[in-house]
């Protein structure tokens, strides 16, 4: 069991490494190296310390919970989920330059 683990761990890590410029696609990233690791651990552990590996899902659950909602922020504001979209100023095609204050979601009238 612990090999299983050992490979979705490494297909996840690959799948970060070279694949990650949207958020979704690193978030899934992440989960897939958690579910190795839960699957690692949860082929380690027997008798009376099968509960970490439940404990270790929990707050998997719990990053996965918070990166969606980071995503879902950073979507409703930036409308997008491109990393580069992030960025303090970043250059628009229609315009040369977009501050900060332009993308503050007070004077968009999101919040």
């Amino acid at each position: 069991m612990w090999f299983i683990g050992l490979v979705v761990s490494g297909v996840g890590l690959y799948s970060l490494v070279m694949k990650g410029g949207h958020l979704l696609l690193i978030l899934l990233s992440l989960e897939c190296i958690s579910l190795g690791v839960f699957l690692g651990m949860a082929g380690g552990f027997y008798g009376d310390m099968i509960y970490i590996p439940l404990v270790f899902l929990i707050f998997v659950v719990s990053e996965g919970v918070l990166g969606l909602a980071v995503l879902i922020m950073m979507s409703r504001v930036y409308s997008g989920g491109a990393l580069g979209s992030m960025l303090w100023g970043y250059i628009n095609y229609d315009k040369n330059m977009v501050s900060f204050s332009d993308l503050n979601p007070i004077w968009m009238g999101v919040c």
